[in-house]
Parts: structure tokens; C-alpha cells; sequence
């Protein structure tokens, strides 16, 4: 579709002027709001954690996600670590990495690295992630 139809088809299914992006955004906009339909939209409980995140950044200009303590079992971590994917399978008994289950995602972050990191920090999920402001 050309940007014209893009932007005819967000004001559709919007019912509102599009944002000032480029046509691949609202595409991926356009593709959302389909699916969103189709399928019934965000459960109730993460539409008010998104709303919640949503105020707290137009108030203070930054958000707060502890990130680690959202992990649920089945989950998978990728870190790139000197061109080589590494992938963590989030258990409820632990980390499963390699052939081994670990306590922690500091014990792999060693295994990996060689050297001491934070687990959390070397896979991305520091305690605290700043967005914004």
C-alpha cells in the first residue's frame, strides 16, 4: 500500500488521524489494531498495567519496570555474547542453560563471560530500566 492508503486505512480503523511516523509504524499499527479485533485486544489486567506506566511517564517523564521479578516459567532469555546466542529457559525450579539448572542467572553470566556479572544487568533485566525523560 502506498503511505496515502496507509494513513486512509489508520484513519479507518482508527477513527483518528495518524501519528506523524513513517509508513512501516503505521503498518505495524494497522496490523495491530486487526488482530486486535479479531482476537479480543490486551487482557484487562495488562491494558491497566500499560495504563498505569502511561500516567506515571506523562506525570514525571520516566517509568520503572523491574523487569526480573516478571519472569514466568517458560520464558526465554537471548543474549549475543562475542557473536554467540545464548538462550535461557525460565523454570520454576531454576535456569535451565546448557544441560545444567542454575539458581541464578549470575552463576550463568560467570559461565559465560569467564568473569563475575549480575545475571539480571547481563541479560537485560536490570532492576531498574529508565525509558523516557
Amino acid at each position: 500500500m502506498s503511505p496515502t492508503q496507509l494513513r486512509a486505512g489508520y484513519r479507518r480503523l482508527f477513527k483518528s488521524e495518524p501519528p506523524n511516523v513513517g509508513p512501516s509504524l503505521i503498518c505495524l499499527a494497522i496490523a495491530y489494531r486487526i488482530q486486535e479485533k479479531a482476537r479480543g485486544g490486551l487482557p484487562s489486567e495488562h491494558a491497566r498495567q500499560l495504563a498505569s506506566i502511561a500516567n506515571h511517564l506523562a506525570r514525571d517523564g520516566t517509568v520503572s519496570v523491574d523487569a526480573a521479578s516478571k519472569l514466568k516459567a517458560g520464558s526465554r532469555l537471548v543474549r549475543h555474547w562475542r557473536g554467540v546466542p545464548h538462550q535461557v529457559l525460565i523454570r520454576n525450579d531454576g535456569y535451565a542453560y546448557g544441560d545444567r539448572i542454575y539458581q541464578s542467572l549470575s552463576q550463568i553470566a560467570r559461565d559465560i563471560t569467564g568473569t563475575n556479572w549480575s545475571g539480571p544487568r547481563f541479560f537485560g533485566l536490570t532492576g531498574k530500566e529508565t525509558a523516557g525523560g
